[in-house]
């Protein structure tokens, strides 16, 4: 998209805002939920989901108050200035097929990004979008299941894009970045989440008919990380080696500092060599 001197600071995600040219047929073509202001997103669309809301109902704010990531970390979320949104999926495949979600969701924001931002952007494993080494996007899927289903699965996204420096607080201005800080200008915040939401069909199309290998290998050409070093935690352990890439199944590989190979099921990179 060629650069514009529009500027897109009081642009609201209005629900017929982001209808305007979404060319998707399910996702965001149900109920959109906007708020100015919500303790978080992700709650209140499982209000929803529990309630019998569609597959597809999106839930979108201004600013929350409660909004968070991983491990129950705060998601900063100054009005106005990001994208904080919940999607309502009803997938009805297994709970272990469903995992894969979050790798569509980091997938569909990266290439959303990429629309309108072309330097260095990767994929950290499993949830977060990286510029220079920051953080600019991250995702919170849940699953709620009574069965070998999921119920439904809530999938959680906040993006730094209007955020100006000045709005994060000094202790993270070395770890988190936006659109805005990276470019020097102001974009479209309803452009992104309509791009977004397009990828995500396409992508979550492909998961429901069981056709995952594309996603796997688009993951792998976006996360800028295979061959590099890093470090995993894993709660009450960790490991140090290189990404050798991740399985079909959507688990990174890891091939130790012994030679082993790890398959990481659950765990986060917390440093890039």
């Amino acid at each position: 998209m060629r650069a514009s001197n529009r500027s897109f600071d009081g642009e609201l995600l209005l629900p017929d805002t982001i209808r305007k040219g979404l060319a998707t047929k399910i996702l965001g073509r149900k109920e959109i939920y906007h708020y100015t202001d919500i303790d978080s997103t992700n709650d209140r669309a499982d209000t929803l989901a529990a309630g019998g809301a569609p597959e597809g109902t999106l839930v979108i704010a201004e600013s929350q108050t409660s909004g968070r990531g991983r491990h129950g970390r705060k998601w900063l979320s100054p009005a106005g200035e990001g994208i904080y949104l919940s999607l309502i999926l009803r997938p009805g495949i297994s709970m272990h097929e469903s995992q894969k979600i979050t790798l569509i969701s980091a997938v569909a924001a990266a290439l959303a990004v990429k629309k309108i931002y072309h330097g260095g952007l990767i994929i950290k494993w499993p949830n977060d979008i990286l510029i220079n080494k920051k953080k600019l996007a991250g995702i919170l899927t849940t699953m709620i299941s009574s069965g070998k289903t999921p119920d439904y699965v809530i999938m959680g996204m906040g993006m730094n894009v209007n955020t100006r420096e000045e709005s994060m607080p000094l202790e993270i201005r070395d770890i988190a970045t936006s659109l805005r800080i990276e470019t020097g200008r102001a974009w479209s915040r309803s452009l992104i989440v309509r791009e977004f939401l397009v990828f995500f069909e396409y992508y979550y199309d492909l998961l429901l008919k069981g056709e995952s290998a594309l996603l796997i290998d688009t993951w792998k050409d976006l996360s800028g990380l295979m061959g590099r070093r890093v470090t995993v935690d894993l709660m009450e352990s960790g490991y140090n080696g290189t990404i050798i890439g991740i399985d079909r199944e959507g688990f990174l590989l890891l091939r130790d500092d012994e030679g082993l190979v790890q398959r990481i099921v659950s765990g986060e990179i917390v440093k890039i060599y």
